[in-house]
């Protein structure tokens, strides 16, 4: 197999296609908020959680997941216990970035969101040896299905531990 260069681009844009096969599951437990959006409202907090699009970095992708929370931005204490509360959860060291900010959306400036953001190891991932080994092991002929089978079999489990971990650490939150 040639060597080649990953699009991270293109990469995100299949790990959003991933996370909308995902997001059947957490509608079917909750519904759907936002048209065109990966927004659910878990019906157990009330609280509308999101995987937002997923970004490119020099190295991979960042899975991003969203979620409200009803106390001030400027509580320093309650972000340092949210923020280990969420850190005990599942993939710790892939977090890449906690972020508190207000809603984008207009006339909800007063809501206040959190954002964790996880580093998807998209470099290591799909290696070429990585790639071939996997074809090789499936039996599968293009490198096209080969790469979106091995993002499939990393992000399913990886995004579901880590939103599952984010609406139970959001439910209980005080």
């Amino acid at each position: 197999m040639q060597n080649t260069t990953l699009n991270f681009k293109l990469v995100s844009e299949e790990i959003n296609l991933i996370l909308s096969n995902l997001y059947g599951g957490y509608i079917s437990g909750g519904r759907p908020t936002k048209r065109g959006g990966l927004r659910f409202l878990d019906i157990k907090s009330n609280k509308t959680f999101g995987f937002e699009k997923t970004r490119e970095t020099d190295s991979g992708n960042l899975l991003i997941l969203s979620a409200p929370f009803n106390w001030a931005i400027e509580d320093k204490e309650k972000r340092t216990k949210l923020e280990k509360e969420i850190r005990k959860g599942p993939h710790p060291d892939f977090i890449y970035d906690i972020v508190i900010r207000q809603s984008r959306d207009k006339g909800k400036e007063n809501k206040n969101f959190i954002e964790v953001k996880y580093r998807i190891p998209t470099g290591e991932l799909l290696q070429n040896e990585t790639i071939e080994e996997y074809a090789k092991e499936h039996r599968i002929t293009t490198g096209k299905y080969t790469v979106k089978s091995i993002l499939r079999d990393y992000i399913d489990p990886f995004a579901k531990s880590t939103m599952d971990h984010l609406i139970e650490v959001i439910r209980d939150f005080k």
